[in-house]
């Protein structure tokens, strides 16, 4: 099932390498209740001919749990820069792949257009604000809450639990009243 053969072969999007072994990883917090995530840490890969990218369209938690599962490296990618790369390999599910590719290891314009075109749209409508080159500002309430009432209502049931259940140190000069603040929050499962 794992094993592949050593042939790089050609995508219709340019040639292949192949990836053998991961270099770095963000150490951001990600849930890993069920696989695949759709989102997770940013990591790096080496290839065989000695190249490092880092993989936009792929978490490295999904890496380490497709490895136990029993597919094995080397890995086919397919570079998109000189930097960046996607993971493109036959043996992986569609679903293990991220539809929405990291903006901090991905330039702007290399990015999928559907991502691109919801920035452009957050642009206009004031929700986002470039400051520089590389910082985005977010403000979501110039947006129109579309939920229904019954969607309100589970999102401030879920947040008032979560605070009830939640240890707040007072190191952090964080309160349950100020927590309890925040508004518009939309939990998802």
């Amino acid at each position: 099932m794992g094993e592949r053969s050593t042939d790089v072969g050609e995508s219709e999007l340019g040639s292949c390498e192949m990836a053998v072994s991961v270099t770095t990883v963000t150490l951001v917090g990600f849930s890993k209740r069920k696989f695949p995530l759709e989102r997770g840490n940013c990591f790096g890969v080496l290839t065989e001919k000695g190249e490092e990218y880092r993989i936009v369209n792929f978490a490295h938690e999904n890496w380490e749990e497709m490895l136990k599962r029993g597919i094995k490296t080397p890995v086919r990618i397919l570079p998109i820069s000189t930097k960046q790369a996607i993971i493109h390999d036959e043996r992986i599910p569609d679903a293990w792949y991220t539809d929405r590719w990291c903006e901090t290891c991905c330039p702007y314009e290399l990015l999928p257009l559907p991502q691109r075109l919801a920035h452009e749209r957050a642009r206009w409508n004031g929700s986002e604000v470039s400051v520089g080159d590389t910082i985005t500002r977010y403000d979501g309430s110039k947006l129109p809450d579309l939920r229904t009432e019954e969607e309100i209502r589970e999102a401030e049931e879920a947040r008032d639990n979560f605070f009830k259940n939640a240890k707040v140190k007072e190191s952090t000069g964080a309160t349950f009243a100020n927590l309890k603040n925040i508004q518009k929050v939309k939990f998802t499962d």
